[in-house]
């Protein structure tokens, strides 16, 4: 990137949900080319770790849903459900939920 004149050059974890955030604003500040190279582990190829559940708590408002676009959270009988074959274990959904209601 910096060989076709990409001004600065960030790297972070996107599983670190408060850091990303941080490292984007950071970026938009200032004029030039910026980039952000989002680094983890391959879900491909990572053990998972335990999987995420959707407690009682939830409010349905599916922010879940909204914010991630995660392919393990879907709707089940018009709530949100974490379908436990597709969930690695990376705890976003927990990380924006407002109520606390995902828990791993």
């Amino acid at each position: 990137l910096e060989a076709v004149g990409v001004k600065r050059v960030e790297t972070t974890n996107p599983l670190d949900l408060e850091n990303a955030v941080k490292t984007v604003q950071s970026l938009m500040d200032g004029s030039g080319v910026r980039a952000v190279i989002f680094k983890a582990p391959c879900i491909a190829v990572a053990k998972p770790d335990p999987s995420y559940t959707i407690t009682d708590s939830c409010v349905s408002c599916k922010r879940c849903i909204t914010e991630l676009g995660c392919p393990a959270i879907v709707l089940k009988d018009g709530a949100p459900y974490i379908e436990p074959s597709l969930c690695y274990g990376c705890g976003l959904c927990e990380k924006v939920c407002p109520v606390g209601a995902i828990k791993g």
